[in-house]
């Protein structure tokens, strides 16, 4: 079933830096255990641990790499040389290698993207193994400086996008706003592509020609469940690291992150107390949304969205019908993407339950 599910993360750039045991996967780093030191100080991976890394991540590759996790002997040697270790990764992967400084850069395509240790120091870049899909998925965390913070907002990027797509679209206000409402801040991946972190059902008022975007085949359906236990694995350990109070997690999300919001709330009511959804709702004739009664809800449209102001109103009036607890908040003017970015003080605040303009 894992074969040819369309995963979200598939690495452009693979990174060394001189001293460092950790291999980058774009500017996501992962620990390696066998290595050997070359003359220019890199720290090369042994095959055991190269095939750990790539053998998940053969979505663009040129063929096996050395087998899958774990194949290669427990005591294989590193590789004696960045030259041998190229060799290796041009034959498989068909990266080429660059020397930049105290850099080894591997890429079909030149530098793409931030380096590796660039940067606001309050965002974290990681890797987990998510053995279930036997991959590497990415994620960011974004930590406020001083105080502990006693929240988790975890936020949920839109289709076509990745653990990058948040900070992004928030133009590097996400820190502030760690800080400001003394919250962590999780951004992960949606691990297949037009995953729903989830959720079967299409957005309410889909046009019936798009349909096909949201297919139910038993493979479709497979990967969006190991999306949602993705998610589910990721943020529980995120809480476990911070100590954030199991009463202090919350979930937003617009588009698709939105659609995700709803279902995986509906799903894990004894994790998630507040959701922010923005910009999609599942389909009304569809979605059990009295599973979400007595959660609190703060559901954001923006007058201008393209997909249908009228159709995300729909799915609000149709919540309040039921009796649940949704604050309904059309952002005039504002567009699919950034409805969400400029109402993020009133949402932060809702699930916060702190004041705005702290």
């Amino acid at each position: 079933m894992l074969k040819n599910i369309p995963w979200n993360f598939s690495p452009r750039t693979v990174t060394l830096l001189a001293g460092k045991r950790e291999i980058f996967l774009d500017a996501y780093p992962w620990p390696f255990s066998l290595s050997r030191e070359d003359a220019g100080g890199f720290f090369l991976p042994g095959p055991g641990s190269l095939a750990s890394v790539f053998s998940p991540l053969m979505t663009l590759s040129h063929g096996t790499l050395i087998g899958p996790r774990g194949s290669a002997p427990a005591g294989a040697d590193g590789f004696s040389s960045a030259e041998e270790l190229a060799c290796v990764v041009r034959a498989t992967m068909g990266l080429e290698m660059m020397r930049l400084g105290d850099r080894l850069v591997f890429s079909r395509e030149g530098l793409s993207g931030d380096l590796p240790g660039s940067g606001d120091s309050r965002i974290r870049k990681g890797l987990f193994w998510f053995d279930e899909g036997q991959r590497l998925v990415p994620y960011q965390l974004i930590v406020p400086r001083g105080a502990s913070p006693d929240a988790l907002v975890v936020l949920l990027h839109g289709g076509g996008g990745n653990p990058d797509s948040c900070p992004k679209d928030f133009r590097g206000t996400l820190p502030e706003y760690a800080e400001r409402f003394s919250c962590v801040l999780l951004c992960p991946d949606a691990v297949v592509k037009n995953s729903t972190y989830g959720c079967p059902v299409p957005p309410q008022g889909i046009d019936p020609q798009a349909r096909g975007m949201f297919p139910n085949t038993p493979q479709d359906l497979f990967g969006r469940a190991l999306a949602e236990e993705a998610l589910l694995e990721l943020l529980l350990r995120v809480r476990e690291e911070f100590g954030i109070p199991r009463d202090r997690v919350f979930l937003a999300g617009n588009s698709m992150g939105g659609m995700g919001c709803f279902h995986f709330a509906a799903r894990h009511r004894d994790i998630i107390r507040a959701i922010a959804p923005a910009g999609a709702a599942p389909e009304i004739a569809s979605f059990d949304y009295e599973a979400l009664a007595g959660l609190p809800i703060f559901f954001t449209a923006g007058t201008q969205d393209h997909h249908g102001f009228r159709h995300l109103k729909d799915a609000a009036d149709h919540m309040k019908r039921l009796g649940l607890s949704v604050t309904f908040r059309p952002v005039e003017g504002s567009t699919h993407q950034y409805a969400w970015v400029e109402d993020a003080p009133e949402w932060f605040a809702f699930l916060t339950k702190r004041e705005a303009d702290a």
